[in-house]
């Protein structure tokens, strides 16, 4: 079976230079086990989306060591410190597997600096179960529940 080319694996190894849509490639970060740098779909309000990936492959979060995990999570707590000086809020986000909107199969956080007012959550509200619905709330508590004992 041929292996598949991971865009983000050229960037590391330095096969690639610029992105699909000729945007270069530029590091922010670097640590032992993980790079980051600007995605290259950027929200027009903040004007940010960092991108903090292992320098290993790993297609799925559960496929990573712990010890890179834990490289990743400080590698984005540094961005996160470094964006703090001027955004008062940050959302980390994971989109992990095809259905969970992943374009690039290798693992990847998302980070995106917030204002107040920015639109971010813009439709969301609906798809959100009320606080006061105990009947649902407590049949997806029993549900993750049984699925964490598996």
């Amino acid at each position: 079976m041929k292996k598949q080319s991971c865009i983000f694996c050229d960037f590391i190894s330095g096969n690639r230079k610029d992105n699909i849509n000729g945007l270069p490639f530029r590091p922010l970060k670097e640590t032992k086990h993980s790079i980051s740098f600007l995605a290259i779909n950027i929200p027009k309000k903040t004007k940010i989306n960092v991108l903090v990936i292992p320098k290993e492959h790993f297609r799925f979060v559960e496929d990573v060591p712990k010890n890179i995990i834990t490289d990743l999570m400080n590698h984005s707590q540094i961005i996160i410190k470094s964006l703090r000086k001027k955004f008062p809020g940050v959302n980390i986000l994971l989109n992990d597997g095809k259905v969970a909107h992943q374009a690039v199969p290798h693992v990847h956080f998302h980070i995106y600096p917030r204002k107040k007012g920015d639109g971010f959550y813009k439709g969301l509200e609906k798809g959100f179960i009320s606080n006061g619905n105990i009947k649902e709330f407590e049949k997806t508590y029993k549900e993750v529940s049984k699925l964490l004992k598996k």
